[in-house]
C-alpha cells in the first residue's frame, strides 16, 4: 500500500482487510468455546500474539518501546480485555450473523469516543457514511429477528468498550509507532488476564492448539493492520470499513459450517460496502483538494 495512495484510501484499505481477517478469528473462537473459556481464550491468544511480535522486537531492539504514554497504554489494554471476554462469551452464545451485526454499533460508538475526547472533527458527511453502513446491518438483522438476552447485552458492551478502546489507540496512533502499539496492547493484556483465566483453567487438547495459534496468529495480523488504519486516516473515515465484517463472516459461515447467508445478508452487504466506497472516494477527492471537513 504505497504511498501513491491518499491517506483515506490507504486507511480503507488496512480496515478492511483488519475486518476480514477478525472474520476469521471468530471461527476459531467458536470452535474453542466448547472446550475452553473465554478468560482462557483471552489470555492464550494474547501470548501467541505477544509471541508473535518478538521478532520485530529483536529487530528494533525495543527503541520504538520508549513513551510517556503507558497510563493511556494500560487503559486501552483493560478496557479491549473487557470487550473481548464479552465478545467471546457473546460468540459462543449467538449465532455468528447476529453477533456480527449487533458488533456494528461499534463505528457509532468510535466516532463519539474520537470527537468527544480527542475533539477529532466529525462532519456531516462522515455521520451520514456511517449511518448508511449501519442501515446496512438493520438489513441484515431484520429488528425482531434477535431475542434480547445476556449474550446481546455482552456484545453491546463489548461494542462500547471497542469503541471507547478505538479512540484510545487513535490518541495513541499520532504520536506512536503502530507495531509499538499492538506490542503493548497484548503485553499489558496477558497479566490482566492471566488471574481469571487460572481461576476457570482448563488444559487445552491437542486439538485445541491450532485452532489458539490460528486465533493469536491472525489476530496480531488484524490488530496491526487496524492500528494502521488508525494511523493514516481519521476514525470516521476507516471506521466505516469495520462493516466489512459481515460479508466476511458470511463467507466463512458458508465455507466451514454450511451456512447459506440469504439474500437480506447480501442486500445489507452491498449496503455496507458500497456506504464504504462512497465515503472513502470523498476523502479521497478532499485530502487531494487540500480541504478539511
Amino acid at each position: 500500500m504505497g504511498n501513491t495512495l491518499s491517506g483515506a484510501t490507504r486507511g480503507a484499505l488496512w480496515m478492511a482487510t483488519s475486518s476480514l481477517l477478525f472474520s476469521g478469528t471468530y471461527v476459531a473462537v467458536r470452535e474453542l468455546s466448547g472446550t475452553l473459556t473465554s478468560f482462557e481464550l483471552v489470555l492464550y491468544r494474547s501470548i501467541v500474539a505477544l509471541l508473535a511480535t518478538m521478532p520485530w522486537l529483536i529487530r528494533t531492539r525495543g527503541l520504538t518501546l520508549r513513551t510517556k504514554r503507558i497510563p493511556i497504554y494500560g487503559l486501552c489494554a483493560l478496557v479491549a480485555y473487557a470487550g473481548t471476554v464479552s465478545w467471546f462469551f457473546a460468540l459462543a452464545n449467538l449465532p455468528l450473523a447476529n453477533a456480527t451485526s449487533l458488533m456494528f454499533t461499534v463505528p457509532f460508538f468510535t466516532v463519539m469516543f474520537a470527537s468527544v475526547l480527542i475533539g477529532e472533527p466529525v462532519g456531516l458527511a462522515r455521520w451520514a457514511g456511517i449511518a448508511a453502513g449501519f442501515v446496512g446491518v438493520l438489513i441484515v438483522v431484520r429488528p425482531g429477528m434477535i431475542t434480547a438476552g445476556l449474550p446481546v447485552f455482552a456484545v453491546l458492551f463489548t461494542a462500547t468498550c471497542f469503541g471507547l478502546a478505538n479512540c484510545l489507540t487513535r490518541s495513541l496512533a499520532l504520536s506512536e509507532d503502530a507495531t509499538a502499539i499492538v506490542f503493548y496492547t497484548f503485553a499489558l493484556m496477558v497479566p490482566l488476564a492471566l488471574g481469571p483465566a487460572l481461576w476457570f483453567f482448563n488444559l487445552p487438547t491437542w486439538a485445541d492448539l491450532p485452532w489458539i495459534l490460528v486465533l493469536g496468529l491472525i489476530t496480531v495480523v488484524a490488530q496491526l493492520c487496524f492500528t494502521r488504519a488508525l494511523v493514516v486516516a481519521p476514525t470516521s473515515v476507516a471506521m466505516p470499513f469495520f462493516y466489512m465484517q459481515l460479508p466476511g463472516s458470511a463467507l466463512f459461515g458458508f465455507l466451514i459450517y454450511a451456512e447459506r447467508p440469504d439474500i437480506w445478508i447480501w442486500l445489507g452487504a452491498a449496503v455496507i460496502a458500497g456506504s464504504g466506497i462512497v465515503i472513502a472516494r470523498r476523502e479521497s477527492a478532499l485530502e487531494r483538494a487540500g480541504v478539511a471537513e
